[in-house]
């Protein structure tokens, strides 16, 4: 069991203390949130955010990560566009 906990600090701090923090250095601009496992940005820097995050968890894992792009579009044309705040 200890040996999750330590899976989930490493992921933890590769994606939010590391790269995000990486990032929102190179470009304050970017709206930039965490979703579980994830970090999300708007259509607009979705190129940027895949480039960079390629990028920085390459250089602190030695890995090149395999990154999946979702597109939210549908999801928010079910909900009529309505914006969600969290």
């Amino acid at each position: 069991m200890k040996f999750s906990y330590l899976l989930q600090y490493i992921e933890a701090y590769v994606l939010l203390d590391y790269t995000a923090k990486k990032i929102n250095q190179s470009h304050p601009n970017m709206p930039l949130f965490s979703i579980h496992d994830a970090l999300v940005t708007n259509e607009d820097w979705q190129h940027i955010l895949e480039v960079e995050m390629s990028k920085h968890i390459k250089y602190i894992t030695t890995l090149q990560p395999n990154l999946d792009i979702e597109d939210w579009k549908e999801s928010l044309d079910i909900l009529g566009n309505k914006r969600i705040v969290i």
